[in-house]
């Protein structure tokens, strides 16, 4: 049997199809994708998701593992999950959550925190998890729930990382709202995804799990513009336009998941930068 990645175009998607590629993974992609985006051994499946579900259906045949990697939208979600509870083939799903979930605190907090979601965004998520659980309880299937730290490491990434890199690289200001002091948790793109590929491979202990999918290391938006123009040799241009700190801090434990599947990463934020940088670099000197 196959996974079914919901989101295989996406930024984190596509590089968790290359993370499962020898162990069978369809991509669900919107209608039009490029061919030239598309990635050896896996097959991709263009479905609207917000209109048409008979390639879904299709697809459903052949799949034993879903991983839900889009953006949060309950309307949608229920669509897709009354086509789902259909197929009585479905062993597991993993969902692509957040830490910021997660209460304000410069403390490490691990899977038992309670959450306290406060934006549009994060309720959104929450919401979306509480859903799953339902789900699962009545499908008498498996539920992953991967928290995710502030993934970044290439072009498609559309948080702070990117908006600092096209600063850098096209000599812009980087609009800075609040005092970048607030503290996240930074996770390699390759890292999150290799992460995400063990927890899609591993037998649930329980039927519903949650992991934090992190480094466990927080680091401001100050820390980040400093180890940038280190990198680039260059100095970022800061346009201060709220000096008011509105975001929170948010920093994940990250010990069970790293038991669970004897997990160290890969990348420091260092390395990770660089090899950021150069992804960026090269996407825009070619396209």
């Amino acid at each position: 049997m196959n996974t079914l990645v919901i989101g295989g175009s996406g930024f984190i998607g596509e590089y968790l199809c290359r993370a499962l590629v020898q162990d069978g993974v369809i991509a669900a992609v919107r209608p039009g994708m490029d061919e030239k985006e598309k990635i050896a051994g896996v097959r991709y499946g263009e479905i609207d998701l917000d209109k048409n579900y008979l390639e879904l259906k299709k697809i459903m045949n052949e799949v034993d593992k879903i991983v839900w990697a889009i953006q949060p939208d309950i309307w949608r979600m229920q669509n897709i999950l009354s086509v789902i509870k259909d197929f009585g083939n479905i062993k597991k799903i993993v969902y692509l959550s957040t830490l910021l979930v997660y209460p304000d605190s410069i403390r490490k907090q691990n899977e038992e925190a309670v959450p306290e979601p406060k934006t549009d965004y994060e309720k959104a998520k929450f919401g979306e998890e509480k859903v799953l659980e339902e789900f699962v309880k009545s499908k008498n299937c498996h539920l992953c729930i991967a928290r995710l730290g502030n993934v970044y490491g290439d072009v498609k990434n559309k948080g702070v990382l990117n908006q600092l890199m096209l600063s850098l690289l096209n000599d812009t200001p980087f609009n800075l709202s609040g005092n970048g002091k607030n503290v996240r948790d930074y996770i390699f793109v390759e890292d999150a995804a290799n992460l995400l590929a063990g927890l899609v491979k591993i037998d649930n202990a329980s039927q519903i799990e949650k992991f934090n999918v992190c480094v466990g290391n927080g680091h401001s938006i100050y820390d980040l513009i400093g180890l940038l123009e280190d990198i680039a040799c260059k100095k970022i241009k800061i346009l201060s336009i709220d000096k008011i700190d509105k975001s929170k801090s948010v920093l994940g434990d990250n010990q069970k998941v790293a038991e669970v599947l004897n997990w160290a990463p890969n990348y420091g934020l260092t390395e990770g930068l660089k090899k950021t940088y150069n992804n960026y670099s090269k996407y825009y000197k070619f396209n």
